[in-house]
């Protein structure tokens, strides 16, 4: 007696996938001393077929969910928050770990915790990582509930007379866990702070 064996044929196809060649992709070992970037969307390629679950990119997408806003600014001090949009289609996230760039002439002082992050009752670490790198850590080892859209905190700089510059995104790879979460994320442009 024979026994037929069926025969399974795997295609990959590239049509529809995009250009991961060079500086495309982002490191995900890479730290905060890596290069700063802006505009980088963290995304998974669509599927060929059809699933309602999966996150596909559209044209409302293209805005930055993930960015600063001046909350206020003088000679002396400025206060910038950190703002999240959710997605639609993307769950949220349960953690997140930045890294903010800031000029020099500024000196980190306080955090506050926005509606977005005492909501999900999560707690908020900043350490200094580098000269001019904050390390922004939102989590909590309570509970497992997801951050939604809105402010997630406010960061407060003292700031030398005369010293103005930009506040970046310093950060490479994923920052929201679980990982899923950063489907979809764009990070905003620099944040210039003067007077």
């Amino acid at each position: 007696m024979r026994i037929k064996i069926p025969t399974i044929i795997i295609a990959i196809s590239t049509m529809g996938c995009a250009d991961v060649s060079g500086d495309a992709v982002p490191s995900l070992t890479k730290g905060a001393s890596g290069a700063f970037h802006q505009n980088v969307t963290h995304q998974t390629d669509a599927p060929t077929q059809r699933n309602e679950r999966v996150y596909r990119p559209s044209v409302e997408d293209a805005t930055p969910n993930l960015y600063f806003a001046l909350e206020s600014n003088d000679e002396e001090a400025a206060s910038i928050q950190l703002r999240f949009i959710k997605r639609a289609g993307v769950i949220g996230p349960r953690a997140m770990e930045l890294f903010v760039a800031y000029p020099e002439g500024f000196t980190f002082v306080d955090v506050d915790s926005l509606p977005a992050t005492a909501e999900a009752e999560k707690k908020i670490i900043v350490q200094q990582k580098e000269q001019n790198i904050l390390r922004v850590i939102i989590y909590s080892a309570q509970n497992v509930n997801r951050i939604g859209s809105g402010g997630l905190a406010t960061l407060h700089f003292q700031k030398e007379q005369g010293h103005d510059g930009a506040i970046l995104f310093a950060s490479e790879g994923h920052v929201f866990a679980p990982v899923e979460a950063n489907r979809g994320l764009l990070f905003g442009d620099e944040l210039r702070v003067g007077w």
